[in-house]
């Protein structure tokens, strides 16, 4: 007997770690972390960067000589002329082999400039995967975030159960005894009903919440989603480390899309080298060598392929110039057609700048309005909950009717939730600027 006690408390000490994993608890990082790991657009942005990565490593090796190695054999049959003008019939087999190298001496540096230009390619599609993760990051949050929300409604509304069942069977007591009318009775129950709707509602908004959340991180089974629950601030958040010119100071030195736009004009200034290149001579050194055999297939007297092969052995060193005179103009249209685009790339990024600018100003004003709001909604909170206490009290006194009691009750409720949804908004304006600032999302 004892030895099955012992074997039973030792199955539950294995299968303790067990139970605790299947009950993870996912923290606002790990939410992040999951959904960047398995979005798609972000995963096609990797590989795409691994692509570029390979175009880089292509570019630099432009700059090795290419070296071939080369053989054939072929063979001629009939009559031929000759340079004498004689006709007689030229059968032979010939055949040559070597190997050639070739190297670009000079191209007014187009080799070194597509290498820039193919490592700028890889760090301008960099940012727009790291634009594509912010955007992701900010829907997680405000998807985290909102969770929280749900839940806290949920706890209050759950208390508020309670709190009108404990009303309810008071009410049933004192009708029972005679001190109430029947009436009570049926508000009470009236009031625990709603109670009951209000609570079965929130929770269903709680689970809106998990499923928009476990989509937004392609998670396939939603109901295993139970977030971390986080410490509230008791106080309201300090709006005064937020400096307008500051913040958007330090927003603009590291926004990933700003940046994208500085990257793609640097991209240009390296494009228009590599067309006025085009203008400029270009050097290519080459080498060969090699040998040759010839073999007349009329005659007997000839040396052996070995033989040939050594005495016709070759080398040529040879530099080619390609010397640009006229091609239609076509480069100081190129040049133009860049400079127009650098125009409207320009443009472009005063126009993101501009709703960065207004989209920093809408989270500093809805902070600084969601703090009003939440000091007021607590002063409310707090008042609706000193009307409600003393109406409680008069009521059971029997100096107030339950009709009284439970409309004080109502607002202490809408208050309350008034209250959290407050708090909440205040805490999400607040880590969007700090995320903003930061690039660091976290709750606590």
């Amino acid at each position: 007997m004892i030895n099955r006690v012992y074997f039973t408390i030792l199955c539950c000490f294995f299968l303790l770690p067990t139970a605790t994993n299947a009950q993870k608890r996912w923290t606002l990082e790990d939410c992040i972390e999951h959904a960047l790991q398995h979005n798609l657009d972000i995963g096609h942005k990797t590989v795409d960067i691994a692509l570029r990565e390979q175009d880089w490593q292509m570019a630099k090796r432009e700059r090795m000589p290419s070296v071939n190695g080369y053989t054939n054999i072929y063979s001629n049959f009939g009559h031929s002329q000759d340079v004498f003008g004689t006709i007689q019939r030229n059968d032979n087999l010939n055949s040559n082999m070597g190997i050639t190298a070739e190297i670009i001496l000079h191209n007014f540096g187009t080799l070194r400039n597509k290498i820039k230009q193919t490592q700028i390619d890889k760090n301008a599609t960099e940012l727009e995967r790291l634009i594509l993760e912010r955007e992701l990051t900010v829907k997680v949050i405000q998807g985290y975030l909102d969770m929280l929300l749900q839940q806290a409604l949920v706890q209050a509304r759950d208390s508020a159960v309670l709190h009108a069942n404990h009303l309810f069977e008071r009410a049933k007591r004192t009708t029972k005894i005679g001190t109430t009318a029947l009436a009570d009775v049926y508000e009470a129950q009236a009031a625990l009903a709603r109670e009951n709707q209000q609570l079965e509602s929130a929770k269903i908004d709680v689970e809106r919440a998990r499923l928009h959340l476990a989509q937004l991180m392609l998670l396939e089974d939603e109901q295993s989603l139970d977030i971390m629950p986080v410490q509230m601030p008791s106080t309201s958040l300090f709006a005064g480390v937020f400096d307008k010119s500051t913040v958007l100071k330090t927003v603009y030195s590291h926004h990933p899309v700003l940046q994208r736009f500085d990257t793609l004009a640097r991209g240009m200034d390296i494009e228009r080298r590599l067309i006025r290149g085009a203008n400029y001579p270009t050097l290519k050194g080459s080498t060969s060598i090699g040998s040759t055999y010839f073999n007349p297939l009329r005659f007997t007297e000839k040396d052996n392929f070995f033989r040939q092969t050594q005495d016709n052995f070759a080398q040529q060193v040879a530099i080619t110039a390609s010397i640009p005179i006229f091609n239609k103009g076509q480069t100081r249209v190129q040049l133009k057609q860049l400079d127009l685009s650098k125009s409207q790339l320009m443009l472009e990024k005063e126009r993101e700048k501009q709703e960065i600018r207004n989209q920093i100003q809408q989270l500093l004003f809805d902070f600084q309005s969601n703090q009003q709001q939440h000091k007021t909604a607590k002063e409310v909170m707090t008042h609706s909950e000193q009307s409600m206490l003393l109406t409680q009290k008069s009521y059971e006194a029997g100096r107030s009717s339950i009709y009284d009691y439970n409309n004080s009750r109502n607002q202490f409720i809408q208050a309350q939730n008034d209250w959290l949804r407050a708090q909440y908004s205040e805490l999400f304006s607040y880590k969007m600027l700090m995320f903003q600032m930061t690039g660091q999302a976290q709750v606590e």
